[in-house]
């Protein structure tokens, strides 16, 4: 028959010391990351360089047309803020010949803003 002791002896001993070890490894390792992409970032141009390749290109060449779409009237009938900068856009462009043609939409006088 066992007794407890041996019990105590047969069974599986877990050992923590070597799991805690790694595991401050590796918390240490992600901290020295994280770090160096901070300071990459914050003092190196790496953050431009990376922008660049999500800009979109500044030069807008020549179109078939210019759509300006419309953001709603005012109670009054005039155009909101909205509807009134993208019509003078439009115009901007339409002017300095970046498309023959110019249109405007918008919601009819009694719908909901587009």
């Amino acid at each position: 028959m066992e007794t407890e002791e041996d019990a105590r002896l047969t069974e599986p001993v877990i050992e923590t010391a070597g799991v805690e070890d790694r595991f401050s490894r590796v918390c240490r390792l992600m901290g020295l990351v994280v770090l160096v992409l901070v300071l990459a970032c914050a003092f190196t141009p790496l953050p431009d360089l990376l922008a660049k390749r999500l800009e979109t290109p500044r030069g807008l060449g020549r179109a078939d047309a210019i759509v300006a779409l419309g953001a709603g009237v005012q109670r009054d009938d005039t155009l909101n803020i909205a509807s009134m900068r993208r019509a003078i856009h439009g115009i901007v462009l339409f002017r300095k010949e970046r498309a023959p043609l110019l249109f405007f939409s918008g919601p009819d006088r009694g719908s909901q803003p587009a």
